[in-house]
């Protein structure tokens, strides 16, 4: 039997403890963390760590919204789900756990749609940076948030607006285009999901289309603003009224309150061949009825992911604006949008009334890749 000194116990005692210490500290470390999501080649894989679930699905905004695909576990728990061949463009998607819709937590690219948080991924091409992204242009124009009276309301509310690269040293004056949100969203929405002061920098500064002032109002009744930015109030309005389905309150604050707010506070210039209005679907829908109730206000009229409602006929909603004159009356609507049938009726009295009219089809579903890409067709169509 070896015979060992103090010294040689204590040196033997001690490298055991530092071994103990060590595998203790190891056993504290956090696993490896999920990376999602997770490109390779035009392959993407998105993650999320449920272990305890039974169930989780997909969505992204290149699909469907009845589209869910499963997603796979593997034996850590990780759920799992690729794609592969997106075209270049700014993408949004979430995750369903056991029928609990959420944003991808390994990620910190987290957008707001009006109640609802998805996660964002660009897919960048290989050429020069999309329209969308801040570096495709060097002279970049301003964002304002402001608040003005809107008296059909009774209190203050808030409006986005975009101004173009020079606009403060200018002498001159601007044409206005009125771009509105659709259904829950609110005054964040363009400046935020639609990327509009990006693709605005990129077509003004290659010319593509005139400088212009783009005003986004919060057409959304329910509150005066974001709720970024306000604290929950009550709904100003019955949502039983046919009216509130309508946005008539909007549609007339429109032209009480925020094109006199504008004209009085902005370098613009007036009159209906001075000003344009869009809106995608919900506001598609305030489009039509503004155009309808004041065809003396607007020359271009842009129609996005939305046309005549089944209710609606629209010899009768068109009649005012053929009446009135217009320079430019534009569909965009592609035929796998849940507003096709929408457009199609809104096409149909267009045809039948035989106005002039642009329709742009080449675009996805109901979503903002469509929306972006309309206003980089629309856009340089204005005040020509």
């Amino acid at each position: 039997m070896k015979k060992f000194t103090v010294g040689v116990i204590l040196s033997l005692l001690a490298l055991a403890s530092a071994m103990d210490a060590g595998a203790q500290e190891r056993a504290a470390w956090p696993a490896a963390p999920v990376v999602s999501p997770e490109k390779n080649g035009d392959q993407i894989t998105f993650r999320i760590k449920a272990p305890n679930a039974e169930r989780v699905t997909f969505n992204g905004s290149w699909m469907s919204f009845m589209e869910n695909p499963e997603m796979t576990r593997n034996a850590d728990g990780v759920w799992e789900y690729t794609v592969s061949g997106l075209e270049p463009d700014l993408y949004q998607y979430t995750f369903n756990v056991d029928g609990v819709t959420m944003a991808d937590p390994n990620c910190l690219n987290h957008v707001r749609d009006g109640a609802s948080y998805r996660t964002w991924i660009a897919v960048k091409g290989e050429d020069e940076p999309a329209p969308y992204e801040f570096e495709s242009s060097t002279r970049h124009g301003k964002l304002e948030k402001v608040w003005y009276d809107a008296s059909v309301y009774g209190k203050q509310r808030r409006l986005s607006v975009y101004l173009p690269y020079g606009y403060e040293e200018s002498d001159g004056k601007y044409p206005v285009f009125y771009l509105q949100h659709g259904g829950g969203g609110d005054e964040e929405a363009w400046p935020t999901l639609g990327r509009i002061c990006e693709l605005m920098d990129y077509m003004i500064e290659r010319g593509l289309c005139k400088p212009m002032v783009v005003v986004m109002p919060n057409c959304n009744p329910v509150v005066a603003a974001s709720h970024e930015v306000t604290l929950p109030d009550r709904n100003p309005e019955n949502m039983a009224d046919p009216d509130f389905a309508e946005g008539i309150s909007h549609v007339k604050s429109m032209y009480t309150d925020i094109i006199p707010f504008v004209e009085s506070h902005y370098k613009v210039l007036t009159g209906k061949e001075n000003r344009a209005i869009a809106g995608l679907s919900m506001g598609g829908i305030y489009t039509l009825n503004l155009t309808q109730m004041r065809p003396d206000l607007f020359d271009y009229i842009g129609v996005l992911s939305m046309g005549t409602t089944p209710e609606k006929k629209a010899v009768d909603q068109l009649t005012p604006v053929k009446d009135a004159g217009y320079k430019l009356y534009y569909v965009c609507c592609g035929e796998s949008d849940i507003a096709w049938s929408n457009a199609e009726r809104l096409l149909a009295g267009l045809n039948e009334l035989d106005m002039d009219y642009v329709y742009y089809g080449d675009v996805p579903g109901h979503q903002w890749e469509t929306w972006r890409k309309c206003v980089l067709d629309l856009a340089p169509r204005l005040f020509m």
